[in-house]
């Protein structure tokens, strides 16, 4: 019985360092499947996600493509389109772009391309933002085109808000019609 058992034990080792090695080599020109370290853990096709704080809205975030990389806590989405609300579930702005990365650990949002910006108080349009959702800090530091009402402002380095309640611009340079109470000199 001994004889029989270690024969089997034998042919089980072969056949096991057989296919252990078929795994990692390629013979007459096949392919060998290498797992990429630095891709992502999911991998999303058009989806919408949605993010709660408590029972309240917190954004919805719409995409082509989702990467999702949960050990650096980093979501990228492409052709994305994020709707965020305030703490009581109220949407007050709504970002496009050709790509969005959601930082989770910071709560920092940084959208990339084509950047389209919009809340209650204007509408921004550039080419990057970055939005630390901790401070309520955004900020454009290239060219930015700023619209509200009918007035439009371009410059450079926006600094301001998600409402844009406050808002600072370098090298301005704007189109439209200025109510004198709105001029801080």
């Amino acid at each position: 019985m001994k004889k029989v058992y270690r024969f089997s034990l034998i042919i089980l080792l072969l056949a096991s360092l057989t296919l252990f090695q078929g795994c990692f080599k390629a013979d007459n020109g096949g392919e060998r499947f290498v797992i990429d370290p630095d891709a992502p853990e999911e991998y999303i096709e058009g989806i919408e996600v949605y993010t709660l704080k408590g029972d309240k809205s917190d954004y919805k975030l719409r995409a082509v493509t989702i990467k999702n990389f949960y050990d650096e806590k980093l979501t990228i989405a492409y052709e994305a389109k994020l709707d965020s609300y305030d703490k009581n579930g109220v949407h007050y702005s709504y970002i496009e772009c050709d790509s969005a990365y959601v930082e989770n650990n910071a709560n920092l949002i940084k959208a990339y391309g084509h950047v389209y910006l919009e809340t209650p108080n204007g509408i921004v349009k550039t080419d990057y933002i970055e939005w630390d959702k901790i401070t309520d800090k955004v900020l454009a530091p290239n060219r930015v085109i700023m619209i509200r009402d009918d007035n439009e402002v371009i410059g450079y380095n926006l600094i301001t808000d998600s409402a844009f309640k406050v808002t600072y611009m370098d090298n301005v340079k704007a189109k439209g019609t200025v109510d004198e109470e709105n001029l801080d000199f």
